[in-house]
């Protein structure tokens, strides 16, 4: 994810793929029945990645509490219900899936995707574009 990559390889434009750690921070609901491996791999993406992570479980906050306080994506490792009509209404991103194995599966439900285009000619002039700077690449 660190990493601007660009798979077209044209020479009028550059068309990069990368990810970037979502603004808000993550809220990990989970509950007595998540495994201890699910959270501590979840601590170890969230190291990884950089993202910001804040756990959440039914013992400390509610789920109406959870749902007040969400700003970003909610990852539900619990058993419990989902709310996510509630969230959905917030414009809130929730991933129920269960935590996959593979780093290349697992690691971007914790970035955002995104796909910069820097076009390098004006009116079929070469190079005549402006010439902006995105951060990761090179």
């Amino acid at each position: 994810g660190s990493q601007a990559i660009d798979h077209t390889g044209l020479a009028v434009e550059r068309n990069y793929h990368r990810y970037r750690r979502p603004l808000a921070p993550i809220i990990v609901r989970f509950d007595s029945e998540t495994a201890r491996d699910e959270t501590a791999y979840a601590k170890f993406i969230s190291d990884l990645t950089g993202a910001a992570v804040e756990f959440s479980s039914s013992k400390e906050e509610s789920v109406a509490e959870l749902v007040e306080r969400a700003r970003g994506k909610v990852r539900w490792l619990s058993h419990e219900e989902p709310p996510r009509a509630a969230l959905l209404a917030k414009g809130i991103s929730l991933d129920m899936r269960p935590i996959a194995q593979r780093g290349d599966i697992e690691v971007p439900r914790w970035l955002l995707e995104q796909s910069v285009c820097i076009t390098y000619h004006r009116y079929g002039n070469t190079n005549g574009g402006p010439k902006p700077i995105c951060p990761g690449l090179e």
